[in-house]
């Protein structure tokens, strides 16, 4: 609540100070809120079908939580946010007409060594299951929801089993072995065991089984995740606002919605037929929206995790060994969160991707610093008899608020009935994870096949 005083605070101090004359007013048939991977793409589909469309995003690039960085010396690439996408049509379809190369592939394996950072000790005598004979049992509970694969279309009434905490499920069907590849795939989901069973069926869903870690995922050439991105502004040219952020929003009943916008070079006004909001729905990133009774009710519900990744560079493992996060205190050995999930080896020697997900959102130096202090535990214990030398982010990017969810409760009486029942109201609509789930080529399909049709149905 604080937070939200604040930021209205801000937008009415930003507010008094704009003119009444705008350094632009641009005019388009959609404006699109967020420039990620959801947006982008909409972006993209919008205009094939030759509708104008204004993308407004905060960042200096396109791209959301797909981070690349660049080494200096060698100019190779390393993706640390998103890295790979799923195998669908639809994403071959979208990087073929981007010119973008892919390729098969499936996630890098190297040597595992466990530690449990809550104590400093090296877990030496783990035992991996082999998670074959459960993972085809819980592929026969998936095959009985595949309307869900789609988006959130639930049976109704909500069959009991969505509605079990993930832990009561794994119980019920015995699929305990299978548990800690779901933790891997599921990063950024936060308390794996208590999240209502329909979130991980979404984020660990049929596509994932049965043709990614069969055919493989879909790798952009040279895993270089920001030329899907680069390759977009190309085609989109004139039609994004990078490094801008809207301070108003009214959705009258008037012809245009109205977006004021902060830019670098000043205040912009767009007016568009339509508004196409991609970015999370809480009501921090919609402070600035005219939101009504109905839609304020509904976005108050959700509750968030929030995700961080980064590169770190140091010495002290070798350059082939992943260490995964373990306490053996827990059951399947999950973390309790705030943690690292894993220090991962790059493509180049002594850098490393980092994961870390908290159930509530923290400051980028708390993250660090724990992130640091976790590494500090590896060289206390001798991990390698190198000489170590203090580690140092590279880059860093906060994934926040990432995982949206309500209670089962909530699911049970309809949420989501009611959240998708937004669509088309005051001149909006909405995509994005909140929307579906965490997955690229997923939420790709969801906005070409559902909310797209209905947009363009809409102009």
């Amino acid at each position: 609540m604080i937070l939200l005083v604040c930021s209205m605070v801000l937008t009415s101090l930003i507010l008094s100070s704009v003119s009444s004359t705008f350094v632009q007013v641009i005019k388009r048939d959609v404006c699109i809120i967020g420039g990620g991977s959801s947006g982008t793409f909409s972006a993209i589909q919008l205009q094939k079908a030759g509708k104008s469309v204004v993308v407004i995003e905060k960042e200096k690039v396109l791209g959301g939580h797909s981070n690349t960085y660049i080494d200096p010396k060698t100019y190779q690439a390393v993706d640390y946010g998103v890295v790979l996408f799923g195998n669908l049509q639809v994403v071959k379809n979208y990087f073929d007409y981007l010119e973008v190369r892919w390729d098969y592939g499936f996630l890098p394996s190297p040597p595992t060594k466990y530690f449990d950072f809550s104590n400093s000790k090296i877990e030496n005598n783990v035992t991996v299951p082999d998670p074959r004979h459960a993972l085809q049992t819980y592929l026969t509970q998936l095959i009985r929801y595949p309307e869900i694969q789609n988006g959130f279309f639930l049976p109704n009434p909500v069959p009991d089993d969505l509605l079990l905490p993930f832990g009561e499920f794994v119980t019920k069907y015995k699929i305990g072995d299978a548990v800690q590849i779901m933790w891997k795939y599921s990063q950024g989901i936060g308390d794996l065991l208590r999240q209502p069973t329909l979130y991980v069926l979404k984020l660990f869903g049929l596509n994932i089984i049965q043709k990614d870690l069969v055919d493989g995922f879909i790798l952009p050439e040279n895993q270089n995740n920001s030329k899907i991105y680069s390759k977009a502004y190309e085609k989109l040219k004139n039609s994004v606002l990078l490094d801008s952020y809207p301070i108003r929003i009214v959705r009258d009943k008037s012809k245009f919605v109205k977006v004021t916008v902060k830019t670098p070079v000043g205040c912009t006004l767009i007016k568009a037929k339509k508004l196409l909001v991609t970015i999370p729905p809480v009501t921090t990133n919609l402070h600035v929206f005219d939101l009504n009774s109905y839609e304020t009710e509904i976005f108050n519900q959700f509750e968030n995790t929030a995700f961080y990744t980064g590169l770190v560079r140091y010495t002290g493992l070798p350059a082939n060994v992943s260490v995964d996060n373990i306490n053996t205190n827990n059951p399947y050995g999950i973390p309790t969160l705030p943690a690292l999930y894993s220090i991962m080896p790059t493509i180049i020697d002594g850098l490393f991707d980092v994961k870390y997900c908290s159930l509530h959102i923290m400051t980028e130096e708390a993250v660090k610093a724990d992130i640091l202090t976790s590494i500090s535990k590896l060289q206390n214990v001798g991990t390698e008899k190198k000489t170590w030398r203090k580690p140092e982010f590279v880059a860093f990017s906060t994934h926040a608020p990432f995982h949206l969810t309500v209670s089962a409760e909530a699911v049970k009486n309809g949420f989501y009935d009611q959240l998708y029942s937004l669509q088309g109201k005051r001149n909006t609509y909405w995509t994005g994870s909140t929307f579906h789930v965490h997955n690229s080529g997923l939420l790709w399909k969801f906005t070409d096949e559902i909310v797209i049709p209905l947009l363009v149905e809409s102009l």
